[in-house]
């Protein structure tokens, strides 16, 4: 959701995004919390809501009395929902999570927009979307891919007994909804490009841009795949899987990269299991290079990818 704000600023200045949990510094002055804590220093906050805040300290301070308290606790929501809405009601767009989307449900029906844009929805719980409509949406864009990771369920068992891992992206897709379906990439090298549309895009084309992408300084290639036997092990009492060996290669090499010159935050580590992310960040000694389990790295990019696959055993059905 940051990088779809981020890519909006050049059109529009009237962005807010909802939410403390932004990694963007782009986005700080966009922010909800950080827009009504400037009203608060300027003095032009709603007074209401300041009287509402001391009237339920001084219930706090007195012997509780839970009605009262319970009341003055609305009314303070009330307020804040209300001047929410003020600052709200200025802008073109507004950002959230739909987990951000549940918990301002009311903000939410007396915003009433009329266009709900879904990022990553092939990824989205299906109950997700649909507990974050409200009744006068006049049109939903939902934008994914459902040939990428499923929605994530805590119960395995609801996952495939209720299908509930499926969204509703998918599902519309599945029973033949109409939908446009882009072509053009103008993320890879067209080597990285080359295996993806062998494999499940055929129709992909690659962007003029893509061909002039400059090649991996003190590298011979911008694409490797390197194969050891160095096996697996287990992170310390969990099942996930771990590869020492893995791990202090690819922490060489990113290091070997930065000094070629390419900055820290242009490097990205990624592993296909938490244990793995967990020992790749207890061993790294170099400070912003981004190291995150594959999962929650879908929809974001970087120059430079580094994959850990982790999995190396005796038993070849095993090794992913």
């Amino acid at each position: 959701m940051d990088h779809f704000l981020e890519s909006l600023i050049g059109f529009t200045d009237k962005i807010i995004r909802i939410g403390s949990r932004s990694k963007s510094s782009q986005l700080d002055k966009y922010n909800l919390t950080g827009l009504k804590k400037s009203l608060a220093e300027t003095g032009s906050r709603d007074k209401r809501i300041y009287k509402a805040v001391m009237a339920l300290y001084q219930h706090l301070k007195q012997d509780l009395n839970l009605e009262e308290y319970l009341r003055a606790n609305r009314a303070i929501k009330d307020w804040n929902d209300i001047e929410s809405l003020q600052i709200l009601s200025k802008a073109d767009v507004i950002g959230l999570t739909t987990t951000g989307a549940a918990k301002n449900f009311q903000l939410l029906r007396m915003l009433n927009p009329e266009i709900m844009i879904f990022e990553e929805s092939g990824q989205v719980l299906e109950s997700h979307v649909l507990s974050s409509l409200t009744p006068n949406l006049k049109k939903i864009i939902l934008i994914g891919d459902h040939q990428q990771l499923k929605p994530s369920v805590s119960t395995y068992a609801l996952a495939k007994n209720y299908n509930l891992d499926i969204s509703l992206f998918e599902r519309l897709l599945n029973n033949g909804f109409e939908y446009v379906k882009l072509l053009e990439q103008h993320r890879m090298r067209p080597e990285i490009s080359r295996i993806v549309k062998n494999e499940f895009y055929p129709d992909l084309r690659d962007h003029l841009s893509v061909h002039n992408y400059p090649k991996i300084k003190g590298l011979e290639q911008s694409l490797y795949f390197l194969e050891h036997f160095e096996a697996e092990g287990n992170l310390e009492d969990s099942k996930s899987k771990t590869n020492q060996f893995e791990a202090e290669f690819l922490l060489s090499l990113a290091d070997y990269l930065i000094q070629q010159g390419y900055e820290t935050s242009k490097i990205t580590i990624l592993a296909t299991y938490l244990g793995q992310m967990m020992l790749l960040q207890k061993l790294c000694q170099i400070e912003g290079v981004v190291i995150s389990v594959v999962d929650n790295y879908q929809g974001e990019e970087n120059d430079i990818i580094l994959l850990s696959l982790v999995r190396s055993n005796e038993n070849p059905l095993l090794v992913i």
